[in-house]
């Protein structure tokens, strides 16, 4: 996964340093991000115990944070500023648009509960063979994308889209791990699927990454994704976090057909009000993020008893009602939260390709350093 988890009292991140001269960030398309890294599908979340949204934000228990003094500090993104920073408060909220989030699992927090808000699709993680562990989100980062894209009535706020529906492709098992064997098999069933009972998947969020070193022409999994983009579906990419240490895009964001999503964050000083962390990657020159969006510190659904509630329990924080809540950032994050922003057009405008969904993003953006 493309992202880090923070602690709650600063919004220190634990990957490399980037350097990044100048990136589009896309007007309809800024949000906040949570964030976790892991080689594979990362996130704090937890098993069907896990909370999500609500409460009055009062107090936690065992010592954990009050949502409502991490929501006060200024370091902190909740999901209605990502939402703003998106320029997105408008009549549009994806509604009637199908997202795709190949992650670690989604469960129904609160915020994202209702009827058809989420849908199981496939389950190929190494969970799948425990009945009681298909389709659920033992480690966080699946549930915590969900609530950036598609959040509804959190204790942070709403996701960029909070009218869309969300379908549930399991890949991450409950400590992160996965094959790229398991993303590819996992996009060609979306692909097949995009339709079924009236899903109307028309964007796949992908905050996932590898490292492969070979040309996109030649990759499985850049492929896969270029396949699923010829067949109308709008790919988003996490973009990676490892700055500029990688001269180089994570795969498959480097294939030049999807939507590859840079990371930015807060900045009082910058005109725009935002800046390109340090640990967001840059790439070489030639293929680079095509936008940003931010992903500094931002609040979204945690689960309690999730791998990353328990690895970093400094980075939670529960509402009155007990419910959890995780601090991050990443590119992951960004990448849900254009996902997000493609879902709102695409409700707006529903005859768009994706050729045409990434150039109106593009088109509109403003720059950020």
């Amino acid at each position: 996964m493309q992202t880090h988890i923070e602690t709650m009292p600063a919004g220190t991140t634990w990957l490399g340093v980037t350097w990044i001269q100048r990136c589009a960030a896309v007007a309809v398309a800024l949000a906040v991000i949570m964030a976790m890294a892991s080689p594979a599908l990362a996130a704090k979340g937890g098993n069907g115990n896990g909370g999500g949204g609500g409460g009055d934000g009062s107090g936690g228990s065992s010592g954990t944070a009050s949502c409502t003094d991490v929501l006060a500090d200024s370091h902190t993104l909740s999901l209605d500023e990502v939402r703003a920073g998106m320029n997105a408060n408008y009549a549009a909220t994806g509604g009637g648009v199908g997202v795709a989030v190949i992650d670690t699992g989604i469960n129904q927090v609160e915020g994202l509960t209702g009827r058809d808000k989420v849908a199981d699709g496939l389950d190929l993680s190494f969970d799948a063979l425990d009945d009681n562990l298909r389709h659920r989100d033992l480690h966080g980062h699946g549930t915590n994308m969900a609530a950036v894209i598609a959040g509804n009535n959190t204790a942070s706020g709403d996701g960029v889209a909070p009218g869309a529906h969300l379908i549930n492709v399991k890949v991450g098992a409950g400590d992160g791990t996965v094959d790229v064997s398991q993303v590819i098999a996992a996009i060609d069933w979306v692909i097949a699927n995009r339709n079924i009972n009236g899903s109307n998947i028309r964007v796949i969020s992908l905050s996932y990454g590898t490292d492969a070193s070979q040309d996109y022409r030649l990759d499985p999994l850049a492929h896969a994704v270029e396949n699923a983009w010829r067949h109308g579906i709008v790919v988003v990419v996490a973009g990676g976090n490892e700055g500029r240490n990688v001269a180089r895009l994570a795969n498959p964001a480097l294939n030049p057909y999807v939507i590859a999503v840079g990371a930015t964050e807060p900045d009082s000083s910058s005109p725009m009000g935002w800046r390109v962390p340090n640990w967001s990657s840059k790439a070489d020159g030639m293929r680079n993020p095509d936008v940003v969006a931010p992903g500094g510190s931002v609040l979204s659904a945690g689960l309690v008893g999730s791998y990353l509630a328990d690895t970093y329990p400094d980075a939670t924080c529960e509402t009155g009602q007990g419910d959890l809540y995780l601090r991050g950032s990443g590119t992951s994050q960004a990448a849900a939260a254009v996902a997000g922003a493609a879902a709102v057009l695409l409700e707006d405008r529903p005859e768009l390709t994706p050729d045409q969904v990434k150039y109106l993003l593009n088109s509109t953006a403003t720059t950020v350093t």
